[in-house]
């Protein structure tokens, strides 16, 4: 454990994008208490989740060309060399980060990533390791790291921190998409980002149900837009499908100025986490025993209980399984989550 004069550290960790954001939270933690700071090792499409975090000094990009079994012994060699009078916080721990940390010269930590525990539970379902996953959720794994103990979870939500500049460049993308904003600079109309894309296919929620749910806000007058990165947009005739037309950042802007996001168990769930927006998420083949779920009180999440979930860890699709977990789930019941979130925050509800 470091002492209480302020630190610098070296941290890794390589992706994917919902794991990155998810450690913007213990950065903060740490660099409030003792001062740290942070020389922070990622992939180049990842970085951007991480610019203007206080607790950051430096963001390392790692280059394409040293992600191959040699590149990143010579990349490992280099930080190693770099950075050899830091100590360095692995919050990946996988074969690539412990080649790192079997080079470093200075102090190293792990965070407790309870894979045994992950992997006996979906085998067996047992609630001798179900209790012991829900002991703590990752970024609060990942604080633990530094710290023995253990904070609540929601001190540790994750955090983007945009520009003004960032902010009055979402409110022109939702201006042209036909979005109407109040002399505040707020849309007019409750505004609901959805996003309906999904890595693995058992995550994805049908496409019909994301047309119903577009249709069924139009009906209550609220606003709508799609965001998210796919090969093929949902509606790509529509001004307000926004569809692999956002960076990350410009997507985090977009997201602040929405009352509400809709998506699975996804990377642009936790980007919404960390412009505190609110969220009604859905899951299917992935659980809260994973540690993923959002702790804020204005996150709702939609799910089905079935014997068989989790089915997998990042919800890769089973042979015969044809997702019922998602299907079960109606574009009516999202739309009462969304009124819940609404009244939660003492906005009015729309008309039925």
């Amino acid at each position: 454990m470091p002492g209480n004069k302020p630190e610098n550290f070296v941290v890794v960790r390589l992706g994917s994008l919902g794991d990155v954001v998810l450690t913007t939270g213990a950065l903060q933690a740490w660099h409030v208490r003792p001062g740290a700071e942070f020389i922070f090792v990622t992939k180049q499409a990842f970085a951007p989740a991480l610019e203007n975090h206080p607790a950051i000094k430096e963001i390392v990009t790692v280059p394409d060309k040293y992600l191959t079994t040699p590149g990143w012994l010579n990349f490992c060699r280099l930080l190693a060399r770099r950075f050899k009078e830091l100590q360095l916080i692995d919050l990946h721990c996988s074969l690539r980060s412990r080649i790192l940390r079997s080079m470093w010269t200075c102090r190293t930590y792990t965070y407790p990533k309870l894979a045994l525990h992950r992997r006996m539970f979906g085998l067996t379902g047992m609630d001798l390791f179900r209790r012991e996953l829900l002991k703590s959720n990752i970024p609060q794994r990942y604080f633990r790291a530094l710290y023995p103990r253990l904070p609540a979870q929601n001190t540790l939500e994750p955090r983007i921190y945009l520009s003004s500049a960032e902010k009055a460049g979402a409110r022109k993308v939702l201006t042209r998409a036909g979005i109407f904003l109040s002399q505040r600079h707020v849309p007019v109309k409750p505004l609901v980002a959805l996003h309906p894309y999904a890595t693995h296919p058992a995550k994805a929620w049908p496409t019909d149900n994301w047309l119903a749910l577009a249709s069924l806000l139009e009906d209550r007058d609220m606003d709508w837009i799609i965001i998210g990165r796919d090969n093929y947009s949902l509606l790509p005739d529509s001004s307000r499908d926004l569809t692999s037309r956002t960076d990350i950042r410009q997507t985090c802007a977009l997201l602040g100025h929405c009352t509400a996001l809709v998506t699975g168990d996804s990377g642009p769930m936790h980007l919404a986490r960390a412009v505190q927006t609110p969220l009604a998420a859905i899951f299917g083949p992935t659980t809260s025993e994973w540690g993923f779920y959002p702790a804020s009180e204005n996150s709702i999440i939609l799910e089905t209980e079935l014997h068989c979930r989790p089915c997998s860890l990042h919800g890769r699709l089973k042979k015969l399984c044809t997702a019922p977990c998602m299907h079960h789930i109606t574009p009516v019941q999202v739309l009462e989550a969304l009124q819940r979130i609404s009244g939660r925050l003492n906005m009015p509800s729309p008309n039925p």
